[in-house]
């Protein structure tokens, strides 16, 4: 279902010219995106301390706390979000959109990789898509070695510039890294032209 707030309805959305709060000037994308991830780690981190609260899967040594998002374009950003239930990688719009179908899967492209990610969304953050790496964190002794991982991940992610030969990465080659070594094999065995 589209999810569309009262809001939504009352012509209330901005553009980026006008999308400026707190310290950021008009038009100001990577103060408007590092508002946006604030937010997104508040929202989370609220989560945490109420909605999550007790819940027996909440690794006691791993804080929410987000990579650099890195703008792709004009729209769109990416970057992971931990949280001691989850690492998730995250396509999240610079401008807020509330309105999105929650739970429709789109597949984004992300350098050389097509990620497959999942519609959420969250009141405080708006709608954004996501991609699952890591739930629950016990495999994680802490919150660094999760966040370590978080970044080389977004490393691999943003390493490859695009090409025509995309590479569908899911959950398990996101983590087992089997989306960029395929596409290799693909294009430089032997006798193949390239």
């Amino acid at each position: 279902m589209t999810h569309v707030p009262p809001s939504r309805a009352q012509g209330t959305d901005r553009t980026l010219s006008d999308s400026s709060t707190g310290d950021c000037a008009p038009a100001d994308a990577a103060c408007v995106l590092a508002e946006r991830v604030s937010a997104l780690e508040a929202a989370f981190s609220r989560i945490a301390q109420e909605r999550m609260a007790g819940v027996a899967m909440l690794h006691p040594r791993v804080r929410v706390q987000a990579t650099p998002f890195v703008a792709l374009d004009a729209q769109s950003s990416v970057g992971i979000l931990i949280t001691p239930w989850f690492m998730n990688l995250l396509w999240l719009p610079i401008l807020r959109s509330d309105e999105c179908q929650i739970g429709s899967k789109t597949t984004r492209h992300i350098g050389e990789y097509a990620v497959e990610l999942t519609t959420a969304f969250e009141p405080a953050v708006g709608g954004f898509e996501v991609c699952s790496i890591y739930s629950p964190l016990t495999l994680f002794e802490d919150h660094a070695a999760v966040y370590e991982t978080a970044q080389t991940i977004m490393r691999t992610l943003l390493s490859a510039s695009p090409s025509s030969s995309q590479v569908t990465l899911g959950r398990r080659e996101m983590l087992f890294g089997r989306g960029s070594r395929e596409r290799r094999a693909a294009t430089h065995s032997p006798g193949k032209a390239r």
